[in-house]
């Protein structure tokens, strides 16, 4: 156990994984660019996992989306990640999605939230 534990530690001080999810789609529906998404301006990583910040992220584009996507109950949802903002740089760029030293787990956080009318 003891063994699992340290190898589990130092695979996690390896990671180096970021990227900015930037459009959902919903049973193949997009969604389209930033709409129901809080994203930030950089694909740089909240590393202070005691903040606040690591659920609602921190350096917001502005504007920040007001749309609220409904997903249904048993829906497929999809995600778009970009190194930055709007996509490639350039119809080569390396680093699109994700730069090959950015590799490692990602996760997003969804939420309900109430529907504004």
């Amino acid at each position: 156990m003891k063994f699992s534990l340290s190898l589990a530690a130092i695979a996690a001080t390896s990671v180096s994984a970021h990227t900015i999810f930037q459009r959902l789609s919903v049973n193949g529906a997009d969604q389209g660019q930033l709409v129901g998404v809080r994203a930030p301006d950089s694909d740089y990583p909240v590393q202070d996992v005691n903040s606040g910040d690591i659920a609602c992220n921190t350096g917001l584009h502005n504007p920040i989306s007001s749309a609220v996507v409904s997903i249904p109950a048993g829906a497929k949802v999809g995600s778009w990640w970009q190194h930055i903002l709007g996509g490639p740089q350039g119809s080569n760029d390396p680093d699109n999605p994700i730069a090959k030293s950015h590799h490692g787990p990602l996760q997003a956080y969804l939420t309900k939230v109430s529907k504004k009318r």
